[in-house]
């Protein structure tokens, strides 16, 4: 059990890496453009994290040249929709380059940075084991 200061609510932010180009998943893209029942995983995912209320926010981090994340995930908008086009060759530097992001803007703030894949979150937040 975590305690925290009276009136100091935690508060947590996802990051998302989404930057990877399918070359392990054996796709013809982006495994998180691939899409599962019509929508998206990333869509998804983003669908399933919008629900969670601790959330303050959701930063997912692209390949600086992706050019099909909005066409893939056009509900994915506000105040709670953040995006850095940081993200690296590997998932492990998407990651890391995503966690400085946070360091260096208003998710410093954050009392929590929950770095997870785009199936992990589907799974955990929606039921889905597939």
């Amino acid at each position: 059990m975590t305690n925290y200061t009276a009136g100091a609510e935690p508060r947590h932010l996802p990051l998302v890496p989404c930057a990877g180009v399918g070359s392990r998943a054996g796709t013809a893209g982006p495994k998180q453009y691939e899409t599962v029942a019509g929508q998206s995983v990333v869509a998804r995912t983003l669908a399933a994290l919008a629900q969670v209320p601790e959330l303050v926010a959701t930063l997912v981090v692209l390949s600086p040249d992706d050019e099909q994340f909005e066409r893939h995930a056009p509900a994915f908008q506000g105040a709670r929709a953040w995006m850095a086009r940081c993200g690296g060759a590997t998932r492990a530097e998407t990651v890391a380059s995503g966690c400085k992001c946070c360091v260096s803007t208003a998710c410093s703030r954050m009392t929590g940075c929950w770095c997870t894949t785009p199936r992990a979150a589907w799974s955990a937040l929606s039921g889905y084991s597939g």
